[in-house]
């Protein structure tokens, strides 16, 4: 019998992926997002929905409410941290609200299993390798702080649901990026190619993640694990990259002898911006044993993708 799944954001870069892995293994989709989605397919059921705005769910419940899903993947939120810094209502609805409203789409549907894509945003400043334990966890950020109180609301919901599942993502690229660094560098580059400002001033170090090995290590963890409540940090088990790094590697790969990279006289890139972190991804190891990628090698693997696009 095939299974069904509701995927929240599923028009989004991870979402869209998300969506593709499933109708590889033959899921039946719905999918909900307020941009739409362009991929056809007659197991993928697209909905255009703005998750902030209660009322729109009442269609969708009537729709759905006699067909047996088995999963909530809920991966709708804002993707542009810096907006949401000047704008906090962005992330209270596009982030908190969005989670507020799909755990009560699933309360209604009767869907018992909730996977939900969190962020190590929620850390904040933590000098020390971060486990999933790591505290006290002091958002810098209105996204960080607005997924916090996700997996608080999420939580509070645990009595109606069987399994939950709190992936928290570090910084995640691959094809058809909306947003982040390499993203950036590609889309001024096609603006100018004398001159490309760089936010930061280049010594800031994170974990970075290809998008399909984070879809597989998602996916290997929710068939693997089924306690009431499971929290993994997805990520590779090193100290990051350098932004200065990734823009070398972008400078020799799209061959820009002659072009000048301009950083700022300040570490932080913007308000709310982590500049260093490093997961410890222990947990995340023993759980689906495999050797996570090193953050360099999702770097050149999405090089790859975008120098081809």
């Amino acid at each position: 019998m095939i299974k069904k799944i509701l995927i929240t954001g599923s028009s989004g870069f991870i979402g869209e992926q998300l969506v593709k892995f499933f109708l590889k293994k033959n899921y039946k989709i719905y999918g909900l997002d307020k941009k739409l989605n362009k991929l056809k397919n007659k197991n993928l059921i697209f909905y255009k929905i703005n998750l902030s705005k209660k009322k729109q769910l009442d269609k969708i419940i009537n729709i759905l409410k006699k067909e047996k899903i088995d999963s909530c993947w809920h991966l709708a939120a804002n993707s542009d941290i810096s907006k949401g810094i000047n704008n906090v209502n962005i992330e209270i609805d596009d982030t908190f609200l969005s989670t507020v409203n799909t755990i009560y789409l699933s309360k209604k549907l009767n869907i018992k299993k909730m996977i939900f894509s969190s962020s190590s945003a929620i850390y904040g400043e933590i000098n020390k390798k971060i486990n999933e334990n790591s505290a006290p966890l002091r958002p810098i950020s209105n996204y960080g702080a607005m997924k916090l109180s996700s997996e608080s609301i999420l939580y509070a919901s645990k009595y109606f649901f069987d399994n939950i599942y709190i992936f928290r993502f570090p910084n995640v690229v691959g094809p058809k990026m909306t947003h982040g660094l390499l993203y950036d560098l590609k889309r001024k580059l096609s603006i100018s190619s004398f001159e490309i400002n760089i936010l930061g001033d280049g010594s800031q170090r994170k974990p970075y993640i290809h998008v399909f090995n984070l879809i597989e290590y998602m996916y290997k963890i929710y068939k693997k694990t089924s306690d009431d409540i499971n929290v993994y940090n997805i990520g590779p088990n090193d100290k990051g990259i350098k932004v200065s790094d990734i823009v070398s590697f972008f400078k020799k790969r799209f061959n820009l002898k002659s072009t000048k990279f301009i950083y700022q006289n300040k570490r932080q890139g913007w308000i709310g911006d982590v500049v260093e972190y490093s997961y410890d991804s222990k947990k995340l190891i023993k759980k689906i044993k495999v050797k996570i990628p090193s953050s360099k090698s999702a770097i050149n693997q999405a090089l790859e993708e975008l120098y081809n696009d």
